[in-house]
């Protein structure tokens, strides 16, 4: 995949996708093609904005699989997620959860998986439960191949900075949403509770290190 450059507006990067959903059709010879797409944490902010994306570029419903805690639920490895094109993980990775994927399943001619779009980027935490890669990617390298004893590939896309790609929006979205908080800092409640989190967090980076100064 070529490097991509940030969008003026959401209108341009849906058109730019659907053209090329369209030369995808162009050269199948048929009218239209979609791939099939599973979102797991779909109930999330991320997973909802990965599912209304691909409905605002055509994909439509039947083709689009909404997992999040009660599909999640009986613990992975899922070979369900190998009859879909399309793998976009959003999870919010809190603790060590069974895996979704294993590069061994990946190893096989007969699935249909071939694009895992990694939207929480957990490549570096122990608890990752897609343990295929182990780097994040880039605007400008935007997927990594998996390296597999198969001739199907399968590519991952892992950038941890995605809204990027909507300069403009995303930062008019996050103001939006951070202004009413603004306006009552300190009292809020939300920024007494991250105070909180904070100070819990440097006292125990203290003790850590204090640890092993000792050694």
């Amino acid at each position: 995949m070529a490097a991509v450059k940030p969008y003026s507006n959401e209108a341009l990067f849906i058109e730019h996708i659907r053209q090329q959903l369209r030369q995808v059709s162009k050269i199948k010879g048929v009218p239209e093609v979609f791939p099939r797409i599973i979102v797991i944490g779909a109930l999330g902010r991320c997973g909802r904005g990965a599912v209304e994306m691909a409905y605002k570029i055509g994909i439509p419903k039947s083709a689009i699989a909404e997992w999040d805690l009660d599909e999640t639920k009986a613990g992975g490895p899922f070979k369900e997620i190998l009859e879909y094109d399309i793998l976009v993980n959003c999870i919010l990775l809190m603790e060590k959860i069974p895996l979704f994927l294993t590069k061994e399943m990946l190893e096989t001619d007969e699935r249909n998986l071939s694009m895992v779009v990694d939207v929480s980027c957990d490549p570096n935490s122990p608890y990752n439960p897609l343990p295929f890669y182990d780097s994040a990617t880039t605007f400008d390298q935007p997927c990594v191949r998996v390296k597999l004893n198969s001739s199907r590939p399968v590519d991952v896309s892992a950038i941890d900075h995605l809204p990027s790609v909507l300069p403009r929006e995303s930062s008019e979205r996050f103001a939006n949403k951070m202004m009413p908080y603004l306006l009552n800092l300190p009292e809020d409640p939300v920024w007494v509770r991250t105070k909180e989190m904070f100070d819990k967090k440097a006292e125990e980076a203290k003790r850590f290190l204090d640890a092993g100064s000792l050694h």
